[in-house]
């Protein structure tokens, strides 16, 4: 499922499946020893003897999906791997399996990955064919059949949506090309009818779920959406929504309705606030800067990443153990006491972008190593590891996400913002 919505979803369950509250963040004098996290035994997520069984004979079968050679005509690396997996439709393939997924938050991944490497012509490949999926309000759905087009999730969630304007944006500062700017304005208008008068933003129409993660995609959006055309009512929408993440996301800010005060870090997300995610820690400096209202620090975020619950170690295959990286979010186990433990590796990767955005150079150095791991030799960057996970996100193949964002920090570039400042 598209990851950009899929870890809101979950988030809101969550918080009524989780056996444990807001986690404090635990002191650690190196945070880039893995040794100082708790330990998990063999790197294996679950508590019953059967399972622990069942998972080690998986660990020596998931080493098999390293093995995975690139195709006929395309570099062994991460860019290279991201154009195989173009179709000649022009979308491109989530995933390295037969089940023809493109999700439109990987289509927009792929934009900016293209863009980046200057290969414009591929850019425009996927810019062109989402043009011609995108319906007449301006929305895109969730995902797409990689070879016909053909709609597979009809929903049109706000993160997929802004994604492809950043995509868009990025394109058209980096290329300087501006054809594709209708369909970034278009989905724009989309994405308006979601902003409710507070500047909060539903996920979609009708939806009684705001997501923090969303919010942070559409300041870019918009913020980079008036720098190109110069309308104002951008910029407007855009500092409306960065006002709502900072009065009420901001769990530390004094007018926030949040359940705690005690943590500098961002809730996941309006009405139930869904608890403490990774992404809407990682993303916030990217998007919003390390620094909020009043000169606010938000690098605290990156601190509760490092020696918080994200924070795990675990084993990909029997062959490569003891990933140090980051799980989706705090929640550990469920009303069974069944536990989740995975290295989610796009969401580790979104952590590495953060720490380089604001120069810590040697942590995010350490993380990217980590990940470097487990790449296939096609270049491929497995979505996880393989280990169990109770809303089922985890998987170890291949994917556009976790490749993209590793792709992103080997060129040094943040997708939120193309050429500009770290504050806006």
């Amino acid at each position: 499922m598209s990851r950009s919505v899929f870890t809101l979803l979950i988030a809101s369950l969550a918080w009524g499946l989780s056996s444990c509250s807001y986690s404090k963040p635990v002191s650690k004098k190196d945070v880039l020893k893995p040794s100082n996290r708790p330990e998990n035994t063999n790197g294996l997520a679950g508590n019953t003897e059967n399972q622990e069984e069942s998972e080690m004979r998986n660990l020596n079968s998931d080493c098999d999906v390293l093995q995975e050679e690139s195709k006929a005509g395309f570099q062994s690396t991460p860019l290279g791997w991201l154009q195989s997996q173009q179709r000649p439709l022009g979308l491109v393939d989530s995933y390295s399996d037969s089940d023809n997924i493109a999700y439109t938050y990987d289509q927009a991944l792929s934009i900016v990955a293209f863009t980046a490497a200057k290969d414009f012509e591929r850019a425009r490949k996927v810019l062109t064919q989402m043009k011609k999926l995108q319906n007449i309000d301006g929305s895109f759905a969730a995902s797409y059949d990689s070879n016909t087009g053909n709609v597979l999730w009809n929903s049109s969630y706000s993160g997929n949506n802004c994604w492809m304007m950043i995509a868009g944006n990025y394109y058209t500062i980096c290329s300087g090309d501006s054809s594709f700017l209708d369909i970034i304005e278009k989905c724009a208008g989309f994405v308006t009818t979601l902003i409710e008068f507070d500047g909060s933003l539903r996920m979609e129409t009708g939806s009684t779920a705001f997501s923090t993660e969303h919010m942070l995609d559409a300041y870019s959006a918009y913020n980079n959406l008036f720098t190109i055309t110069g309308r104002h009512r951008y910029q407007e929408y855009a500092q409306k929504i960065r006002g709502y993440l900072l009065t009420e996301m901001w769990a530390t800010s004094p007018e926030s309705d949040g359940p705690s005060h005690e943590f500098s870090t961002f809730w996941a997300g309006k009405n139930d606030f869904g608890g403490l995610v990774l992404d809407a820690q990682s993303w916030a400096i990217l998007s919003l800067g390390d620094c909020g209202s009043n000169r606010t620090d938000f690098m605290s975020t990156l601190d509760w990443i490092l020696n918080g619950p994200c924070r795990v170690t675990v084993d990909f295959c029997v062959d490569v153990a003891e990933i140090d990286g980051f799980d989706w979010d705090e929640f550990k186990k469920d009303k069974k006491d069944n536990v989740s433990q995975n290295v989610w590796f796009e969401g580790t990767e979104g952590v590495v972008a953060a720490l380089f955005w604001v120069g810590r150079q040697q942590e995010a150095k350490y993380f990217h190593d980590q990940t470097k791991r487990v790449m296939a030799h096609s270049g491929g960057i497995p979505y996880s590891t393989p280990h169990h996970d109770i809303f089922n996100r985890s998987s170890n193949k291949p994917a556009v996400a976790s490749t993209a964002w590793f792709y992103f920090n080997e060129v040094k570039i943040n997708p939120f913002w193309p050429g500009n400042p770290k504050s806006k």
